[in-house]
C-alpha cells in the first residue's frame, strides 16, 4: 500500500468533532409540494382527501353539538372539546400555530401528509375549520382507524377476545378508564405515547372505533425469537485486545439491557452478574430462569467473558460490574417457551420491555439494548405501537438493536419493531465455509419497508454461531442461525463504541454505518453492509473518519461542515442519521421531521444544491458514496426542509474516507520446514496481510498431497489486553480467518504428520469478498531421519557493549526429548559466528564479546545444527539486549605487599548502586558495568587493608578510569590499626601456611610467613583510620 501508513502502530482515535466546524449557512425555505405533498391524508388503509368543499366533517360537527349539550345537562362547566385531525393546505407556520393557541387548540403530532391531531374547543371549531390555512377538520372514519389485519377479525361471531394496541390521540385518563371499562382485560398503559393495551371481541372494537379520543386500533402481533469466528469476522477480537469492548473507561460504567426469554446463571456472565437485575414480563418463571435459552444464547454474544471456555467470549465481554446506581446489565424477559417449541412473547410483554429499556425510573435507563425478536409482517411500515416505542428510545438517546427477523428471502420481509426509524435493525451473513461466507442468509428478513427506508441497516454474522447453554452454568449450545443470533454482535459493538467515544446515539449508529463494508449485495439485503469493529474505532494511513453532531430549526435551517480531500479517494462516504419523532399511529409512512443530505465541491453552491444529494427518500438515515472521488475542498449540507414537531432536530453526520483500495490485494505466506520425520507431528502456519482497507471474511485453508496427513488445525485470534490466543479443531482444514485490517496480519495453524517418505506439498489458499484469491505452496521433504530441536539457553540476557558473555544452547531428539552428543552448534549474531559441539547434555557454549561500538537494543541470536545423517537439521533463534552500560577500570595499589594480587580477595562499592566481589589481575586492575548513569561514592575495601572511598566519581561516559592506593595493617577487617591487629599478629608470628596457627591476613607482605617484616608494616601504619 504505497504512501500509507498501515498497521497497529500507525493506528489513530477517530475524530469525534461534536459541533466544531459545523456553520450555520442560511435559511432557504422551498415551497409546499417540492416533493410531492399533497393535501391530504395517508392512512395506512390508503390515502385520503375530503370532498371538495368540505371543511367541517358533518359527523364531527354532530359528534361536538352532542358533547357540549351532554355537558350542559350535567351542569359541567368544562369547555366541551373533540379530537380531530387538522388538514392543512401546507405547512404549519409560527403564526397559524400561534392563533389555534389563543383559541384553545392543543396540537399533539404531525400526521401525514399535512394534518395534525388535535383536541379542539367545541366552541372554536367552526372557526378552526374557517381558517384559510385549514383545508379540512374531521375524524378518520372506522375503516381508517383500524389496522388492515383486523378486518377479518371484525366480522368474528364468536367472541373471540385477542390482545389490541389502542392508539390515542393523546394521553386521556377519562378515555383510558372508558376503554378500560369495555376490556376484558388491560395491560400497559404508555401515555407518552397514548398506547393503552387491552383485550378484547370485535364489538368492543366497534364501539372503541366510535371514540373521537380512538386515533387507530391494531393487533398486538406475537413476536417470536429471531434466531468462535464470529468474532474475528467483524474484528471484534481486535476490541478485546485494544480494550475497547465494554469496559468502564475512566470509571464511567455503560448500562446495557437485553429483552428476551430471561437469563439463566453462566460463568460466562462472572463479569457483570452481580450487577444483573431484570423483569419478567410473560407467565413463566422469574427472569433468571431462561426456560427456552434463547436469552442466554443471545447475551452470551453479546457480552460473556469466556470464563468457561475462551473460545465462546462475547464481543463487549470487558463489561463489568462496576456498583453503578440502576445496575450494569438489566433483563427483560419478554418470551416464553412456546406450545411447538418456538419462544413467543405474551400479550403487550414486548411493549413492557421497551418501556424498561427506557427505565421506570431514570437511573435504570439504558444506553444501548439488544432485542433479538421480531413480529412478522410483510411491509410494515414502522407506525405501530412498538415501532413508535423505539423511535422515542432512539429520541432519548438509546441505541435499540433489533433483529430483522428470520422471514426472507422475499423483499419487504423486516418484522417490527426492526422496521422502526429509531431501530439499529441487523440482518444476517455467514460465518464461516466458503462460498457461503460473507453472503446474506437466505432466512434474513429483507427491505424494503413498506414506506420505502433501508431495512436492515447492517448485517453481521448469524449463522453456525456458538454461545453459552441455559442448561449448564458452564456449558454451550452450538450453531444456532438466525438474526437473533447477528443483532448482539452489533449490540457489543455499539457498547464498545459507547465506552470509547461516548458519543450520541445518532452519531453512534453514524459512525458504524459509514465504516460498514459493501459486501457487493441488494441494499435491502445487506443494508449499508456488514460491521467492522476496527473500521469504526479507529483509522489508519489509508483511511479516516470523521463524525460531528448539532441541531436544525424551523423550516429551510442549513448546516454546512467543510472538509479538504488532499488527495484521491477510493470512497467517500457521508451518513446522515437523525432520531425523528415517534411515527404517526397508522399513518401510511414513519417520517416525520424531513431533513434532507447534499454533498457539495468547491465551487460550492448556495442553499440546498450540491454535486450529490439524498432528499427524495422518506427515511432518517441519508448515504451518500461517492468512489474515485477526486481532491479538493468539499461541503456537506444538512438542510431542513420539513420540522413539522418540536422546536429542534438533532443530528448526526459521519464521513468516512478510504484512500487506499476498497479491493485490498492480500499478500499471504507458509511457514513450514523443509524436512520432518516419518510419522511424527509439525506444524505449517499460513499468513495473511490486506495491503489497504480491510479484506473482509478471509476464508484460509490448505491443501496436502497424499503422502501428509492432518491431525488439526489451530485457529489464532487477538485476546484481550495485547495478546493472543489458539483455539484447536481436529480435523478441519479450512475456516474464516476473520477481517483483516490493512497493516494486520491473521494466522492459522496446522499440525501434520508424514505419512510416506519424499518430497511432499503443502498449499495455503485464502479467498475473501473482496481480496480475492491467493495462495501459495511448500515443498516438505518426508524422512525417516531423527528430527532435532534447538533451545535457546541464554534468550533475554542482558549484556553490556564490552563484555564477554557466554552464549548456550541445548541440541535434543524431538521424538523423545533426549541429548544429541558431539554435533555441533552454529551460533551467528550480525557478523560474528563461531560454533561449539555439544556435551553430554547436548549444551554447546561460546563466548561472544559485545563490540564497543555495538547498538543498543534486542541483538537476535541465530543458533542452528546442518544436520547429518542420522539427524535431522535445525535451528531457532534467541534474544539477548544489549543495554547501555559505562565500562569502569580500576587499579588497585595493595601498600607494602610483594605477593600475588590475584590471590587477594574484597569488595568494591558503588554507593546507592551496588556492589561487586573485588577480582584483580596480575597488575591490581578490575573491571565492572554501571547501567545508570549518575555521580556516586566508590570505595574499595580489600582483605588487610583500610577501605579507601572516592567521592562523585563521575560516571556519565562509556569509560571510566579509577586508581586506589590501599594502606596495609588491618588484620582484624575492622577498617583501622590497632592493638587487636598486634594480638592476632602475635598469634600468628612464625608461622607459615599449613601450621595450626597460620592466618593469610597476618601475612601483611604476602611472603607467605609471618615474620619481622610484618611487625614493621604494623608498626609504621600503627593508629590509621580507613575511610567511611
Amino acid at each position: 500500500n504505497p504512501g500509507f501508513l498501515t498497521g497497529p502502530q500507525y493506528l489513530r482515535e477517530g475524530q469525534v468533532l461534536g459541533n466544531e466546524g459545523v456553520v450555520d449557512a442560511g435559511r432557504f425555505i422551498l415551497p409546499f409540494g417540492t416533493k410531492g405533498e399533497k393535501v391530504a391524508l395517508a392512512f395506512l388503509s390508503g390515502e385520503y382527501v375530503p370532498p371538495q368543499g368540505e371543511k367541517l366533517q358533518p359527523a364531527l360537527a354532530q359528534l361536538a353539538q352532542q358533547r357540549a349539550a351532554q355537558l350542559s345537562t350535567q351542569g359541567s362547566s368544562a369547555r366541551p372539546a373533540v379530537y380531530a385531525l387538522i388538514l392543512l393546505n401546507g405547512r404549519l407556520d409560527e403564526g397559524l400555530q400561534a392563533w389555534l393557541q389563543e383559541r384553545g387548540v392543543e396540537l399533539f403530532g404531525f400526521y401525514p401528509y399535512t394534518a395534525y391531531q388535535a383536541r379542539i374547543p367545541v366552541d372554536a371549531l367552526n372557526e378552526v375549520a374557517s381558517h384559510p390555512q385549514v383545508r379540512w377538520v374531521g375524524q378518520p372514519n372506522p375503516v381508517q382507524k383500524l389496522d388492515p389485519e383486523l378486518l377479518y377479525f371484525m366480522g368474528d361471531q364468536t367472541g373471540e377476545r385477542i390482545w389490541l394496541c389502542v392508539n390515542l390521540f393523546a394521553a386521556d385518563e377519562g378515555a383510558k378508564e372508558a376503554i378500560a371499562s369495555m376490556a376484558a382485560e388491560t395491560g400497559v398503559y404508555d401515555p407518552s405515547l397514548g398506547v393503552f393495551a387491552i383485550v378484547a371481541d370485535a364489538g368492543t372494537v366497534n364501539r372503541l372505533l366510535d371514540m373521537d379520543a380512538v386515533l387507530f386500533v391494531e393487533p398486538i402481533r406475537q413476536a417470536t425469537v429471531a434466531h468462535t469466528e464470529s468474532m474475528a469476522s467483524i474484528n471484534a477480537d481486535l476490541l478485546w485486545y485494544y480494550g475497547h469492548d465494554g469496559r468502564p473507561q475512566g470509571g464511567v460504567s455503560i448500562k446495557v439491557g437485553v429483552m428476551d426469554s430471561g437469563l439463566s446463571y453462566h460463568w460466562d456472565f462472572y463479569n457483570v452478574w452481580n450487577g444483573t437485575a431484570g423483569y419478567n414480563r410473560t407467565t413463566e418463571t422469574d427472569w433468571w430462569d431462561d426456560v427456552l435459552g434463547h436469552g442466554t444464547h443471545v447475551t452470551g454474544t453479546f457480552l460473556g467473558e469466556g470464563v468457561a471456555q475462551f473460545r465462546y467470549r462475547g464481543v463487549a465481554q470487558g463489561l463489568r460490574d462496576t456498583d453503578v446506581d440502576g445496575f450494569d446489565l438489566l433483563i427483560s424477559k419478554v418470551f416464553r417457551l412456546g406450545d411447538d417449541g418456538r419462544g413467543v412473547s405474551e400479550g403487550n410483554s414486548v411493549y413492557e420491555g421497551l418501556l424498561d429499556m427506557q427505565g421506570r425510573e431514570a437511573r435504570y435507563k439504558r444506553q444501548v439494548f439488544n432485542y433479538s425478536g421480531a413480529a412478522s409482517g410483510i411491509n410494515l411500515r414502522g407506525t405501530d405501537d412498538r415501532s413508535r416505542r423505539v423511535d422515542e428510545l432512539f429520541r432519548q438517546n438509546i441505541v435499540p438493536v433489533i433483529a430483522a427477523g428470520n422471514d426472507g428471502p422475499g423483499g419487504g420481509t423486516v418484522g417490527l419493531p426492526g422496521v422502526a426509524k429509531g431501530a439499529f435493525t441487523v440482518g444476517a451473513i455467514y460465518d464461516d465455509e466458503l462460498g457461503y461466507l460473507d453472503q446474506v442468509t437466505d432466512y434474513s428478513s429483507r427491505g424494503f419497508t413498506g414506506d420505502g427506508r433501508v431495512k436492515p441497516d447492517v448485517v453481521a454474522p448469524g449463522s453456525w454461531i456458538d454461545s453459552c447453554s441455559n442448561s449448564s452454568n458452564n456449558g454451550y449450545l452450538y450453531n444456532l442461525e438466525g438474526t437473533s443470533f447477528a443483532t448482539p454482535h452489533v449490540a457489543g459493538l455499539v457498547a464498545g463504541l459507547i465506552g470509547h467515544y461516548n458519543m450520541p446515539a445518532w452519531a453512534t449508529k453514524a459512525v458504524i454505518l459509514a465504516t460498514a463494508i459493501d459486501l457487493g449485495q441488494p441494499l435491502y439485503a445487506q443494508g449499508y453492509g456488514k460491521v467492522d469493529a476496527m473500521l469504526a474505532h479507529w483509522w489508519s494511513g489509508d483511511r479516516t473518519w470523521h463524525v460531528w453532531w448539532d441541531v436544525n430549526g424551523d423550516d429551510g435551517d442549513l448546516k454546512a461542515i467543510d472538509f479538504n480531500l488532499p488527495q484521491n479517494a477510493s470512497l467517500l462516504r457521508v451518513v446522515l442519521v437523525y432520531p425523528d419523532a415517534p411515527a404517526p399511529s397508522g399513518g401510511f409512512w414513519a417520517l416525520k421531521n424531513d431533513l434532507d443530505l447534499y454533498l457539495d465541491k468547491e465551487p460550492f453552491q448556495e442553499g440546498p444544491h450540491g454535486e450529490w444529494e439524498v432528499r427524495y427518500e422518506l427515511d432518517n438515515v441519508a448515504v451518500i458514496d461517492v468512489y474515485n472521488a477526486t481532491p479538493g475542498n468539499y461541503r456537506i449540507k444538512v438542510y431542513t426542509y420539513n420540522q413539522v414537531e418540536d422546536s429542534h432536530q438533532p443530528w448526526a453526520v459521519a464521513l468516512h474516507i478510504v484512500y487506499g483500495s476498497l479491493y485490498p490485494n492480500v499478500t499471504i505466506s507458509l511457514s513450514a520446514p523443509l524436512e520432518v520425520p516419518l510419522g511424527v507431528d509439525f506444524e505449517v502456519v499460513g499468513e495473511a496481510e490486506a495491503s489497504s482497507y480491510v479484506a473482509s471474511g478471509v476464508y484460509g485453508s490448505i491443501s496436502l498431497s497424499d503422502g501428509l496427513a492432518l491431525n488439526e488445525m489451530r485457529y489464532v485470534r487477538f485476546a484481550p489486553d495485547l495478546a493472543e490466543e489458539e483455539i484447536s479443531l481436529p480435523g478441519r482444514s479450512g475456516i474464516n480467518q476473520g477481517n483483516i485490517l490493512a497493516g494486520f496480519t491473521r494466522r492459522l495453524k496446522w499440525i501434520l504428520r508424514g505419512t510416506q517418505e519424499g518430497w511432499q506439498n503443502v498449499t495455503y489458499t485464502i479467498h475473501s469478498i473482496n481480496g480475492g484469491t491467493a495462495s501459495v505452496s511448500r515443498s516438505i521433504l518426508v524422512t525417516s531421519r531423527v528430527a532435532t530441536a534447538i533451545e535457546f539457553l541464554s534468550s533475554g540476557a542482558v549484556a553490556y557493549r564490552g563484555q564477554t558473555y557466554r552464549l548456550s544452547a541445548r541440541l535434543s531428539r524431538t521424538d523423545t526429548g533426549e541429548p544429541v552428543v558431539g554435533r555441533t552448534l552454529n551460533f551467528q549474531i550480525d557478523d560474528w559466528s563461531d560454533s561449539a559441539p555439544t556435551d553430554l547434555d547436548g549444551v554447546a557454549s561460546v563466548l561472544y564479546t559485545i563490540p564497543h561500538d555495538a547498538y543498543l537494543g534486542t541483538r537476535s541470536v541465530t543458533v542452528w545444527f546442518d544436520g547429518d545423517e542420522a539427524f535431522q537439521p535445525s535451528g531457532t533463534e534467541g534474544v539477548i539486549d544489549v543495554v547501555w552500560a559505562a565500562e569502569v577500570w580500576g587499579q588497585v595499589n595493595l601498600g607494602d605487599f610483594v605477593g600475588n594480587y590475584t590471590d587477594v580477595r574484597g569488595r568494591i562499592e558503588v554507593r546507592q548502586y551496588a556492589w561487586y566481589d573485588l577480582a584483580l589481575d596480575d597488575a591490581g586492575s578490575f573491571r565492572f558495568y554501571i547501567t545508570e548513569p549518575g555521580s556516586y561514592d566508590i570505595s574499595v575495601k580489600a582483605s588487610h587493608w583500610l577501605r579507601q572511598t572516592l567521592r562523585n566519581v563521575d560516571v556519565t561516559s562509556d569509560f571510566v578510569t579509577i586508581y586506589f592506593s590501599l594502606v596495609n595493617g588491618d588484620i582484624d577487617g575492622d577498617n583501622e590499626v590497632t592493638l587487636f591487629d598486634f594480638g592476632q599478629l602475635v598469634v600468628a608470628f612464625g608461622s607459615v601456611p599449613g601450621d595450626s596457627n597460620w592466618n593469610p591476613d597476618a601475612d601483611l607482605d604476602g611472603d607467605r610467613e609471618v615474620t619481622l617484616f610484618d611487625f614493621g608494616i604494623l608498626v609504621r601504619n600503627f593508629g590509621m583510620v580507613g575511610d567511611e
